[in-house]
């Protein structure tokens, strides 16, 4: 089976939690066909003004991920001026690439996923994907584990590393993947000033200097 991995998120800047992610399924699942960073154009959920512009997180990514061929950008939601809802995503990109459900996987950080029961359509994003769940503190496994007895109590749980990997509609929790920088930390370190570039890759770092991004007078 090939695996199409979907990652979304604003991405705002991409940092070296976000490519841990893709760097673990890498080095893990051997039938990786591609991993694929989502970021999000206008989300239901956040306010749009928000944002960094389209064009500077999609560069951003896009630097990070030189070295990793097997991980690309797909700027489906950035083209698109109305809500991006995750669940239009994911037939749009079953349409677009000919995949099946049980081919395709949507990750998420253990934080979202307690807010899961709230996204536009729940729970059909389970009828075309595989859900996988990494860990996010301060969220526990054993919290992951009630809120899925709550809203999904039909639908497989799996902690851990299931072989064989379980077909839709099912939910992986992955608690040694691991992510623990924020990104809003990053954001505040550039408008106060403070070092930042230990969270994310030299290309990223560079470009965010270079045009001056998370302070008030950016660039472009």
């Amino acid at each position: 089976m090939s695996d199409w991995v979907l990652f979304g998120g604003r991405f705002d800047p991409v940092h070296r939690g976000h490519l841990a992610v893709a760097d673990w399924w890498y080095r893990h699942r051997p039938s990786l066909q591609k991993f694929l960073f989502v970021p999000s154009g206008t989300p239901p959920h956040r306010d749009p003004t928000d944002l960094t512009p389209a064009h500077h997180r999609f560069a951003m990514l896009a630097l990070a991920l030189q070295d990793r061929p097997w991980a690309m950008v797909w700027d489906d939601e950035l083209t698109r001026a109305a809500p991006a809802y995750t669940v239009e995503t994911l037939r749009r990109f079953h349409q677009a690439w000919g995949t099946r459900p049980d081919q395709v996987v949507f990750v998420m950080g253990a934080d979202a996923y307690l807010t899961f029961h709230t996204w536009y359509e729940f729970p059909r994003h389970l009828d075309l994907c595989t859900v996988c769940v990494f860990h996010r503190s301060p969220v526990s496994v054993e919290q992951v584990q009630a809120y899925h007895a709550t809203h999904l109590p039909s639908v497989p749980l799996y902690v851990g590393h299931p072989k064989p990997w379980p077909s839709p509609p099912a939910v992986v929790l992955i608690p040694d993947l691991s992510v623990d920088i924020q990104a809003t930390a990053i954001r505040d370190a550039c408008r106060q000033g403070r070092p930042f570039a230990q969270w994310v890759v030299p290309a990223v770092a560079a470009y965010i200097q270079r045009y001056r991004l998370y302070v008030s007078e950016a660039l472009g």
